[in-house]
Parts: structure tokens; C-alpha cells; sequence
């Protein structure tokens, strides 16, 4: 009786973590799972043209964008700001659904993850001060230091263009925006930065 009495508590304990399990959402799909709990977790890094705060109120065209494709899905928006750098680590460890944070598409992210249909072409733009000469073409980049964000499109190309035999340096930062980037060239505490061509024109407006 004993034996049979625990065999069966234990059953029912199994029984009961399983079903706790699929209400949290373990057996879901991510679509099932935001519909189920009402919420869309948003991934994104705060910066200018993806999410900042102005006025106390969220903004940004990123922001935007998810903002209205919770609406389209009834649901309620969450925002999840890891810093740059784990972004896609969140994404892996289910701590957001999806990222949002104007990323270009690149052959190293493309196996890890899905993207969406493109939106929007851009192009890459080599950022310095007007009283600083720039590079004129990728062979003028020879003997110059750039500053990029770690593990972005820009630390990417960069990547392939000094593996191509072009010798030039670039240093890597952790988690600093490219805006913020694009201020240090301003103020001349960097030289050179890289910035796709939607961000370095927003930008031209404050740091002309």
C-alpha cells in the first residue's frame, strides 16, 4: 500500500509538472506562446533610429514598427534592451521573440537566425570630421584606424576587406551605439567610424 501510495503521488507530481510546463509554454510556438500570454517581447538597442525615450514616451522607428505589429496582433509590447552585444543571445535563451534593431542582413547571422523580409536598402559609409581627410576608395583605407561595434555588419565587412589584403586597423567596442560612435568623430576623440547611410544622414542633423 505504501509502495503504491508513492508510486502514485509520484505519478501525479510528474503529472503536474507536465502540464505546468505547456501552461508556461514550453510545448508552444513562439506565435502560440505571445498569444497565449498577451505580450510581445521586443529585442532592440537604444539608439536614434531604433528605440530612445523623448518626453518620457518611447520612440523610435524601430519601436514603431513593433508597436504596430502588436497591435495587428493584439497584444501587449515589451521591451527587452540587453545591449548590443547580447542581443542574439537573448534570442537563443527565449528571454525576447524577436529583434528589432535596424540590423543589416550578414552570411554569420544568417546561420544562427531567421530574418524577415528586407524593408530597406542601405549602404555602408565611412563617417569622419570635415576637418579630417577621408578615404577616397577601400585601397585609401591603407594605415587607418576605424572604430566599430562588436559583431555588427560594420565589424563584418571590415573583417572581409582587411582579409582581402587591405592593411588598415579597426578597434571594437562593447555595447556603444553607433551614435554614439558618430559623436566621438565629432568631438575628434576618434578619427573614423562606419555607419549605414539612414543613420550617418539622422545624424548630420545634430553633428553636422
Amino acid at each position: 500500500i505504501v509502495l503504491l501510495i508513492t508510486g502514485l503521488t509520484l505519478l501525479f507530481v510528474f503529472l503536474a509538472y507536465r502540464i505546468h510546463i505547456r501552461e508556461v509554454g514550453h510545448d508552444l510556438t513562439t506565435f502560440e506562446r505571445i498569444k497565449k500570454t498577451g505580450v510581445l517581447r521586443l529585442i532592440t538597442s537604444n539608439s536614434l533610429n531604433t528605440y530612445y525615450i523623448y518626453n518620457n514616451r518611447p520612440a523610435g522607428f524601430e519601436y514603431d514598427l513593433a508597436r504596430e505589429f502588436a497591435r495587428y496582433l493584439n497584444v501587449d509590447l515589451d521591451i527587452v534592451t540587453p545591449g548590443w552585444n547580447n542581443m542574439f543571445s537573448y534570442l537563443e535563451q527565449g528571454k525576447g521573440d524577436m529583434i528589432a534593431s535596424g540590423l543589416a542582413i550578414t552570411r554569420q547571422w544568417l546561420e544562427k537566425v531567421n530574418f524577415s523580409i528586407p524593408y530597406q536598402t542601405i549602404r555602408q559609409h565611412i563617417v569622419h570630421h570635415k576637418l579630417v581627410f577621408g578615404p577616397k576608395n577601400i585601397d585609401d583605407l591603407t594605415y587607418r584606424t576605424i572604430h566599430v561595434s562588436r559583431g555588427t555588419s560594420y565589424h563584418s565587412r571590415l573583417e572581409q576587406i582587411k582579409n582581402s589584403g587591405v592593411e588598415f586597423n579597426y578597434i571594437l567596442h562593447d555595447n556603444i551605439p553607433t551614435e554614439e560612435l558618430i559623436r566621438m568623430v565629432n568631438n575628434r576623440e576618434i578619427r573614423f567610424t562606419v555607419a549605414v547611410n539612414n543613420i550617418a544622414y539622422l545624424n548630420q542633423r545634430y553633428y553636422p
